[in-house]
């Protein structure tokens, strides 16, 4: 049963099933018997690009007619030509062998009729209704929220007593089976000087955090149902997929000052420190091109950079230097400091950082705007290929960033597929390349100064405040960066290049999400944090995990032709609960894993 098949199986001998996820048919017919016609296409998802020639058959248009097939993810303009000796025209001159130019905004399994008539003018109709492909996303979302209330509604009702009679009935069931069965311990007494001594203290907003960090990256690695809001954009802009991983490298840095502290008091070494942050490092690094290139064993074609390989790098420069620092400057007391400082004690504490991070910064944007780059403008930031009217090579695609990874790694061992590709025609790019680790240095930096926060204040208020004053300063920093717009910004938003301005944006957003569950988790008490809690304590196990599961039942299937949204979600929502109940069931066997 699905909420999105096609209203009919055939419709004027077009197989409606033969349709993928987002596809439409559309159906070019004209009068023009004097004229040949061609038809050229350009998406919206392909900013200032030409009209490309649909070159399928190779051969004009006949009065017959001509159907073919449209992702519907973005509206099309589609331009028929008398002509077709350029492979592709610019939309911004002036075309003598254009007949018509039409839009298509379609829709999923929906039938669009272009009729070109005599007078050289065309006609959109819709001649078969589109499906509502969101209508899963919403029965969904309604099943987990009522699964979700039910959950809290069962833990209200356990830790309340009600099912202790429940309990012992199944109990002495199991008892009668002939099961070892442990009897229920009594309550201690909180006076008995031989109970249990509590445990450590544990940010678990923190923990709950990292977990829907995790369960967000499973959920999109496994497709996200196919929405393609869900996955990471083409080239500038922000969508769900991109909010995991800057995350993770937010939260890591949120870390690394409680390390520091513990290393502190505890008076270690500081040749014992960083060894240890060089040993993280380096399984890090390897866990990650290990996986990375998981079915590839082809050395010369081994992809060198990826997402923990970024983070190694990373979590090497910050908390090396953080170490250092740390171990020769001491933390600023906000009992002792008065005045004015008292309200920035989190951002003076260990300042030198800033030296470094800021260092980064400015390297960065010196190399990406300064440095020429061979046949490319210099301090482009685009895709190439199509962008910009077809000016710059497919090559040019990311300028400096491209460049540099293409000069020391070479075609062979980065990534060859990048999202750009398929829409600007671009050349390989990988968005983990070596020159994104200097705004990925700053981004956990950034981080860093979140876990600060606690650390230089134990009140609440304190707390929430600056993480609200954090969302509202760098939101403000990444929409003047990238100009409040996708494209036209002087450093668009955009995760491939790993900007600056998109530092700030998922920074915002961290700073918001993590002050939004430590008041809800941590303050209120009124969630636990369950599922995401359990994950975010065994966060490595399930990125891994995750990253073999998908080629093996039950942690992937597939029914039929799963040519459906509702399938695809049913499928994506199934592996990330999955992996949640792995992550519970290691919690409750305290089996936890660290690098």
């Amino acid at each position: 049963m699905s909420f999105e098949s096609p209203s009919t199986d055939f419709f004027r001998g077009l197989d409606m099933n033969a349709l993928g996820i987002d596809q439409a048919y559309v159906n070019i017919t004209h009068q023009l018997e004097e004229k040949s016609v061609y038809l050229y296409k350009l998406s919206a998802d392909c900013e200032k690009c030409p009209f490309v020639y649909h070159d399928e058959t190779g051969e004009p248009i006949g009065s017959e007619g001509y159907n073919f097939t449209i992702v519907t993810h973005y509206p099309w303009q589609l331009r028929l030509r008398s002509s077709n000796e350029n492979h592709s025209v610019s939309q911004f001159i002036q075309d003598p062998h254009e007949l018509c130019t039409v839009g298509v905004n379609g829709g999923e399994y929906g039938v669009y009729d272009i009729i070109l008539d005599e007078t050289q003018s065309c006609t959109v109709v819709e001649a078969l209704e589109a499906t509502n492909s969101n209508l899963a996303l919403l029965y969904c979302f309604l099943i987990l929220l009522g699964l979700g209330i039910l959950f809290q509604m069962l833990v209200f009702v356990n830790k309340k007593g009600y099912l202790d009679g429940l309990k012992s009935i199944l109990r002495g069931f199991k008892k009668s089976l002939g099961f070892e069965v442990k009897e229920k311990p009594e309550k201690e007494d909180n006076n008995n000087e031989t109970s249990r001594p509590p445990m450590k203290n544990r940010l678990k907003s923190l923990d709950t955090f990292r977990g829907m960090s995790i369960a967000l990256m499973i959920f999109v690695n496994d497709g996200a149902g196919g929405y393609y809001f869900m996955e990471h954009s083409t080239w500038n802009g922000l969508f769900v997929a991109d909010l995991a991983f800057p995350w993770f490298m937010w939260i890591m840095g949120f870390c690394i000052p409680m390390s520091v502290r513990s290393f502190t008091k505890k008076n270690t070494a500081l040749p014992v420190i960083l060894i240890r942050i060089v040993k993280r490092s380096i399984k890090l690094f390897l866990l990650g091109l290990f996986f990375a290139n998981n079915g590839n064993i082809q050395l010369e074609r081994l992809r060198i950079p990826g997402v923990l390989q970024r983070f190694a790098i990373s979590y090497l420069v910050v908390a090396g230097t953080s170490a250092i620092i740390g171990k020769y400057m001491k933390p600023m007391d906000t009992e002792t400091i008065r005045g004015w400082r008292s309200y920035v004690v989190d951002i003076f504490t260990h300042w030198p950082r800033w030296i470094v991070a800021f260092a980064a910064i400015f390297i960065h944007a010196c190399i990406i705007f300064l440095l020429p780059v061979p046949n490319c403008e210099t301090g482009y930031l685009g895709p190439g290929g199509l962008h910009d009217d077809s000016e710059h090579l497919p090559e040019c695609i990311g300028g400096a960033t491209g460049y540099i990874d293409k000069l020391i790694l070479t075609n062979a061992h980065i990534y060859n597929y990048p999202t750009a590709k398929a829409v600007y025609q671009s050349s390989a790019f990988d968005p983990e390349g070596i020159l994104g680790c200097l705004p990925s240095i700053f981004h956990v930096f950034l981080g860093y100064q979140a876990g600060q926060i606690i650390l230089s204040y134990s009140g609440h208020r304190q707390r929430v405040t600056r993480y609200l004053i954090w969302f509202l300063g760098t939101g403000i920093l990444a929409l003047g960066l990238c100009g409040a717009s996708l494209n036209d910004g002087p450093i668009p938003i955009n995760k491939n290049l790993w900007s600056l301005s998109y530092v700030f944006a998922t920074t915002s957003l961290a700073n918001i999400l993590m002050a939004l569950v430590y008041v809800i988790v941590d303050v209120k008490e009124w969630w636990g944090g369950e599922p995401f809690f359990y994950a975010g304590m065994n966060a490595i196990v399930l990125y891994l995990g995750h990253q073999i599961g998908w080629r093996l039942l039950p942690f992937h299937f597939a029914v039929g032709t799963m040519n459906t949204h509702w399938i695809h979600l049913v499928e994506s929502l199934w592996t990330t609960s999955l992996w949640m109940f792995v992550a519970f069931v290691m919690f409750k066997k305290n089996a936890f894993v660290v690098v």
